[in-house]
């Protein structure tokens, strides 16, 4: 016989990890099913589900065992939500040279090497080729990746009229680079 989600979820508080696992076991697929509707990705679905489950364990206290399911179908839901939301706010792959370390270690070839270089040396052009408004925010913030606080500071603006020089800089360049035959 089945034991219900009600018990298990009780035992799993009493720190049965046992009664968890029976947990995960019994609703994983259905998280997985919930994830990919929202993430169209099995990997990225697997994942999100993980950590869903991950922050039931750790808040299984603050669960009504009677709504267990439920609970964690809201729970991935959310996960799924603050992935895509923070997947739709990664920097720009053009702009962000932090990845300098990253293709390094990747030992590209020769040849692929050497467009990145000249897409480096592009993109460096067109920044030092911005209205002077724009240019110093951008490329403080960009290459050489300080936070829109430190950026302020350094060129003696308040925050909201740096953020505002950047967004305007991002737009300028981002049009410089599709004039060059580059679309970011």
């Amino acid at each position: 016989m089945e034991t219900d989600d009600c018990e298990l979820v009780h035992r799993a508080r009493a720190g049965d990890r046992e009664a968890f696992d029976a947990l995960t076991v019994r609703y994983w697929q259905r998280c997985v099913g919930i994830a990919l509707i929202y993430l169209r990705n099995r990997e990225d679905a697997e994942e999100q589900v993980q950590n869903s489950f991950f922050k039931a364990y750790l808040h299984l206290q603050s669960c009504d065992a009677a709504k267990f399911r439920s609970w964690l179908d809201k729970i991935t839901e959310n996960e799924c939500r603050m992935f895509r939301r923070n997947r739709q706010r990664r920097p720009w792959p053009l702009m962000h040279f932090g990845l300098r370390s990253r293709i390094a270690s990747r030992e590209p070839g020769p040849e692929k090497q050497a467009m990145r270089e000249e897409l480096v040396r592009l993109v460096r052009r067109e920044v030092a080729g911005l209205p002077v408004l724009f240019r110093e925010t951008v490329r403080l913030h960009r290459l050489e990746e300080l936070g829109i606080d430190q950026v302020a500071q350094r060129i003696v603006l308040q925050v909201p009229a740096a953020k505002s020089r950047l967004v305007r800089g991002q737009q300028e360049l981002r049009d410089r680079l599709r004039r060059a035959g580059v679309t970011p």
